[in-house]
């Protein structure tokens, strides 16, 4: 079997060497690391291969993600030999969350030649005013919606790099993490394809390279390149979404509040000036916020921090600058492997 049919036989048929171009959506996490070690492992050229991550708090903003998360990203990059390029809404998930009557804010995104910039129309005028919704729905769930898949789009159609080329969009969404998560296609065209267009020929598809994996396989290949793994799960988180993400379980917080000292905090305050609850319907209890009830006895006894954070760790995950080897000789198994997969659904 020559090279190219056993690239077939690997991907289900899908053959990423058929591209001139492919993006990895790299979150930091397992699963679109584990993605970006799949192609590597399938013998795709590097210089075919690019990181894409959506900054969730602009450039620079502290509000809901981790604070090492950037550089994590773009250490594994360097070290990968990859280029990565980043994305952010102005004003972040702080700035949608207090929007009011009003645009969202312009899309920023990083090229091969720079920094180019999209300013919304007068069409986006809302009020938000509140937290994005636990729901499938992404015009609810607005922190999904506006500050990844719609920076995405505007990044793709917006460079003419694009036009009459074959690009593949890979992300890591696996079937194991939700029950919608398992209804989605793992190969699909991408909503920004254009391949008929009349004047815009854009070819895009869009590729879930692991969503039959299970969290063993994921964690394998990683273990297989040494890779050292984002910081939280070294403190026990086992999914690589926001710090402060709306689907945190109550130990997530607990825990939360003893890593990151004031993020907990943050966020409970602008619950309270906001009058709107994260998990206000499945929360509320007594006109409290699920927020405010776990510093409350009979709400945080329910919520136990993960055992396994260090001191060292808990630097590590405040720190803006990650500063250890990407390529670890000496690979451990991360606590947050074995944790429980509460998160995005």
């Amino acid at each position: 079997m020559d090279k190219q049919n056993a690239v077939m036989n690997l991907v289900d048929d899908v053959n990423p060497n058929e591209y001139d171009l492919i993006i990895v959506a790299f979150s930091g996490g397992k699963d679109s690391l584990a993605c970006i070690l799949n192609l590597l492992d399938l013998g795709i050229p590097k210089h075919k291969i690019e990181l894409w991550h959506h900054l969730i708090d602009g450039v620079d903003g502290d509000f809901m993600d981790w604070k090492v998360t950037r550089s994590y990203v773009t250490t594994v990059a360097r070290a990968l030999g990859l280029p990565v390029y980043f994305s952010w809404r102005e004003g972040g998930y702080l700035g949608e969350v207090l929007k009011e009557n009003s645009m969202s804010k312009a899309i920023l995104f990083e090229t091969p030649t720079g920094v180019s910039r999209y300013e919304p129309t007068r069409a986006n005028v809302a009020t938000r005013r509140m937290f994005p919704m636990l729901s499938n729905d992404m015009n609810r769930r607005f922190c999904t919606s506006t500050l990844k898949i719609d920076v995405g789009r505007i990044a793709i159609s917006h460079q003419a790099r694009f036009l009459d080329k074959k690009t593949l969009f890979v992300t890591g969404e696996r079937a194991e993490e939700s029950a919608n998560r398992a209804t989605y296609q793992v190969f699909e065209i991408h909503k920004m394809d254009n391949r008929d267009g009349t004047k815009v020929k854009r070819h895009v598809d869009a590729w879930r390279p692991v969503h039959k994996w299970t969290t063993e396989q994921v964690w394998s290949i990683i273990a297989k390149h040494k890779i050292n793994p984002h910081p939280c799960y070294r403190l026990g988180w086992a999914r690589c979404s926001c710090a402060a993400c709306i689907f945190s379980s109550v130990d997530q917080l607990a825990s939360l509040r003893v890593a990151c000292p004031g993020k907990l905090e943050r966020v409970a305050g602008y619950e309270r000036a906001l009058g709107h609850a994260i998990h206000y319907r499945k929360y509320r209890l007594d006109g409290q916020t699920m927020f405010d009830q776990i510093y409350l006895d009979d709400f945080a006894s329910q919520g136990v921090p993960f055992a396994s954070m260090s001191d060292a760790d808990m630097k590590a995950i405040n720190s803006a600058s990650f500063d250890e080897p990407i390529f670890v000789i000496d690979w451990k198994m991360p606590p947050g492997a074995k944790g429980d997969l509460v998160g995005p659904c």
